[in-house]
């Protein structure tokens, strides 16, 4: 939950930069969840939790004196939308597939262009999304797994303890040949799975954001069609 909480804050500390949070309007925040849902394509039920917690950390804000105003914050007024509870709608193998192929396409066309860099982020988004698609694992935790978790030898692939939402150790067992196909091909084709781990030139790549950008990118190469 801290982390959840971390990772939030630090998006909104970004957006605002230097402005401090007693200045802050609800226009401002407005601003600032608009932009977010063009850019993520965010969902109700992504906004939902996001408004909740800009009220919640708002109030927490005020009851220590960071926000001088008495009574509602600029959150308070923020419309939360309510969350899509419906079952959601299941891909198809073939939705999955173009998906699939669509990537490796994009990351040979880098790769053709001495993008190799960018290939193999390509490949890593195809190892998370292999990951959720077929194992079950979340987004969070997929997008925290490095090579070291997956097992070629014994065919196991695992969620660290400190990554796993409900803190227990995971291990799927008894994946389909496909799955080890997909991740084979990656690690061959040296996919980069080190997206939070430190660079050389001291930088640090989120693999949250470089996915969600490659679900976005793939949703307007439609568009293009």
């Amino acid at each position: 939950t801290y982390e959840n909480y971390e990772r939030k804050i630090e998006i909104l500390s970004d957006w605002f930069g230097e402005k401090l949070i007693n200045e802050i309007t609800t226009k401002d925040l407005n601003e600032f969840f608009e932009e977010k849902k063009r850019i993520n394509n965010w969902t109700a039920n992504t906004e939902n939790p996001w408004k909740k917690f800009a009220v919640f950390y708002f109030k927490w804000l005020q009851r220590r004196g960071y926000i001088h105003r008495e009574g509602y914050t600029a959150a308070d007024q923020l419309i939360i939308p309510k969350r899509n509870i419906s079952t959601p709608k299941l891909a198809k193998p073939s939705e999955v597939a173009a998906y699939l192929f669509w990537l490796v396409g994009e990351a040979e066309r880098r790769e053709k262009r001495k993008g190799k860099d960018i290939a193999e982020n390509i490949r890593g988004c195809i190892v998370h999304l292999v990951l959720i698609l077929f194992c079950g694992v979340r987004r969070e935790e997929a997008c925290k797994v490095v090579w070291k978790d997956i097992n070629f030898e014994g065919e196991y692939i695992e969620v660290l303890k400190e990554n796993s939402k409900t803190k227990r150790r995971r291990v799927p067992s008894m994946l389909e040949d496909n799955v080890w196909n997909w991740l084979r091909y990656c690690k061959h084709k040296g996919a980069n799975l080190d997206g939070y781990s430190k660079k050389g030139d001291g930088k640090q790549e989120d693999p949250m954001r470089r996915l969600i950008y490659r679900q976005k990118k793939y949703r307007q190469s439609f568009e293009k069609a």
